[in-house]
């Protein structure tokens, strides 16, 4: 009996353990988790993403404004051209963005490098650094250095295969929104009198007929791709 007991209390322990481990994992996780997502609010600049972004979309409806004038069209309601054109372009492209850069983290860096990448990005001078909507090379370059050379270190020794990725992603990107802002929206719009006016209304049928054969010739999505 005394043999039972002792076997019996030998896997209680064993069980014990497994669940104190088991929940330090979980646990871990969740840290990790929480680091990750605080740098990509980071890297996004909080609400400067979607500003850029709307931005970049007004300068392409400016273009489209004005090869419209061409054809003898112009747009006579800006707001709703522009809501129409962007729909949820700016949502889909910040979802994805954000579990792309989520990714990279966890296909690049380990817990202990990430967590040393959010106590830093907690620091003004790594709050400014990391934050993505600035170029980098607009930054002070001693403080780039010493960043590669610190918390960055795992970044720097890694950007052979992050370049990889980053060039892959932004092509994804690039058809995302060229999909989205593509000629058949533009002549959607264009067939809509309350948004678009004609000079000679007879003409409008044609212009429109005219757009929807170019397909995705003239590639506006392309501006909102960052060099």
């Amino acid at each position: 009996m005394k043999i039972y007991l002792l076997a019996f209390a030998s896997i209680v322990t064993s069980l014990a353990i497994l669940a104190s481990t088991r929940g330090n994992l979980f646990d871990d996780q969740a840290s990790r988790d929480r680091d990750i997502a605080f740098l990509v609010d980071i890297h996004l600049g909080h609400g400067e993403f979607a500003d850029k972004s709307t931005t970049f979309v007004s300068q392409i409806a400016d273009k489209i404004g004005s090869d419209l004038e061409m054809v003898g069209a112009r747009v006579i309601d800006q707001e709703l051209f522009q809501t129409i054109l962007l729909g949820d372009l700016t949502e889909r492209y910040e979802t994805k963005t954000r579990k792309w850069i989520k990714g990279l983290y966890l296909m690049h860096l380990n817990s202990r490098e990430i967590q040393s990448l959010a106590e830093y990005a907690r620091s003004d001078e790594g709050r400014d650094l990391l934050n993505m909507t600035h170029p980098l090379d607009q930054k002070p370059s001693k403080r780039v250095a010493a960043f590669f050379d610190g918390p960055g270190r795992p970044i720097a020794e890694r950007m052979p295969a992050l370049k990889t990725d980053v060039e892959l992603f932004f092509h994804e990107q690039s058809i995302l929104v060229s999909e989205h802002i593509s000629m058949a929206r533009v002549a959607d719009i264009a067939e809509r009198p309350d948004v678009v006016a004609f000079d000679d209304e007879s003409k409008r049928a044609e212009a429109v007929a005219i757009m929807r054969t170019l397909h995705n010739e003239i590639d506006y999505g392309a501006s909102l791709i960052p060099n």
